[in-house]
């Protein structure tokens, strides 16, 4: 039998058989634009430009996702490792990468729902990883410049 794989509103799904497939598209379920693949094709191809007489033989090619990955990765990935790099002692940088990371996986494993909640997550932890840096810098410059009195303890401490 003949298995298809489709890609609709950005998603790879699939395998779906050539009946399901022209189902979907007599319902207005999918499009006759929807790109379609099934194992021994070279490429993905429109429904309307498959042709149902060629019969290729299987070969070597392996399913590929034409689904480009949101551009929303690959910055909070850049973003989370520049974060690492400039707030070093702050945790919640590295939290964000882990959470970058995951949702990276979660896109690739098709888990939509997952990948949203990680992007979230991250989003989150970079702008507390942000804050808390902020201050800490704040602070620091403020004692530095003898704007905020240093403590007794950490003044003896120093001395």
């Amino acid at each position: 039998m003949n298995l298809f794989y489709y890609v609709d509103k950005g998603k790879q799904l699939g395998p779906v058989s050539l009946e399901d497939l022209e189902n979907k598209v007599n319902s207005n379920e999918i499009s006759v634009e929807t790109k379609i693949w099934k194992e021994g094709m070279s490429d993905w191809v429109k429904f309307s430009d498959f042709n149902k007489a060629d019969s290729q033989p299987p070969s070597d090619t392996k399913v590929e996702s034409i689904v480009e990955e949101p551009k929303i990765l690959k910055n909070l990935l850049l973003a989370s490792v520049m974060a690492c790099l400039v707030f070093l002692l702050n945790p919640f940088s590295g939290f964000a990468l882990v959470y970058a990371l995951q949702a990276k996986n979660a896109f690739r494993d098709g888990r939509q729902e997952d990948m949203a909640t990680k992007v979230g997550l991250c989003k989150k932890m970079l702008l507390v990883a942000t804050i808390l840096s902020l201050i800490i810098y704040s602070v620091a410059t403020a004692l530095y410049l003898g704007i905020l009195p240093i403590p007794s303890a950490i003044q003896s401490t120093f001395s």
